[in-house]
């Protein structure tokens, strides 16, 4: 995906923008209160760059569609669909979105909650991409869509899980990625459609291929595999929004997966949603 052109300053000690409690940039959506949740959607347009700002309080963000690069000073992440990102009070950061903007689904936390956050969940960004999380974060935002009778239930619930998951993953760390996994990346963007091997990675950047599996994992907090299958999913993404796309058969041809049936467990397992159900929602 395609973000718009930075313009971030020059590091993090310059100004920065406080938000209150509830409050976005972007055009706000509905806002929903359940079961102790203050659960906000934000609307961002295409290259839509958000300026370095902090919130007041926790909360997670859930994104649905679209995607933001987001940089902080220790941190930088590709966020696309069903990628969930935590955010603890007062993290500084700047996001730059892609060409089709994006809609976030951003979860705050009551008083109540409070006593259930890890500390060391509470105060470590994290950012979570396929399996479980984005599962859980697409179960979530169909029971928000739902809202009947036993939908605050299932809310609390997914969401208490979902918090479990962010407290699991990985750690972030700070250091600096090799310059042989730098052009790894980039080969795996330009590429990932194809039936790219760890093997043909690892030989290409010169090291042993169980070194490049756990320096991979290490920085990129999944596998290669996981990895590549993001970036397909993403691609079939943006195809499913446009009007006039291609059909889901030849997506799963052209995205790289074995049959049809392949590419809509993959995509299921990381939006929550089948791909007819995701085009769907988008008309």
């Amino acid at each position: 995906m395609q973000y718009a052109r930075r313009v971030f300053g020059p590091g993090f000690g310059g100004g920065m923008i406080q938000l209150q409690r509830g409050t976005y940039f972007g055009s706000p959506g509905v806002t929903t209160r359940v079961a102790g949740l203050r659960i906000t959607e934000a609307t961002y347009a295409p290259q839509a760059l958000v300026p370095r700002h902090a919130h007041e309080h926790a909360y997670l963000c859930l994104v649905t569609s679209g995607g933001f690069e987001e940089r902080s000073s220790n941190h930088a992440a590709d966020c696309g669909p069903g990628t969930v990102v935590w955010h603890p009070a007062g993290e500084v950061h700047e996001d730059a979105f892609g060409p089709r903007g994006g809609v976030c689904v951003n979860i705050e936390f009551g008083e109540e909650w409070l006593p259930r956050l890890e500390p060391s969940t509470a105060s470590a960004w994290a950012h979570l991409r396929g399996g479980p999380a984005s599962w859980l974060a697409g179960r979530v935002c169909g029971e928000l869509a739902v809202s009947d009778s036993v939908s605050s239930l299932a809310v609390e619930g997914l969401v208490s899980v979902l918090l479990a998951e962010v407290h699991r993953s990985s750690p972030y760390s700070g250091s600096r990625k090799p310059a042989w996994l730098e052009r790894s990346l980039e080969r795996i963007r330009a590429e990932y459609r194809r039936g790219l091997t760890v093997a043909e990675l690892a030989s290409e950047a010169g090291v042993h291929r169980s070194h490049f599996v756990r320096v991979f994992h290490f920085h990129m907090g999944c596998t290669v595999a996981e990895y590549i299958r993001r970036l397909r999913i993403d691609w079939a993404a943006a195809e499913l929004r446009r009007p006039n796309g291609p059909s889901i058969a030849q997506l799963s041809r052209l995205g790289g997966f074995s049959d049809q049936a392949h590419f809509t467990r993959v995509f299921k397992r990381v939006t929550g949603r089948t791909p007819a159900e995701f085009r769907a929602s988008r008309q």
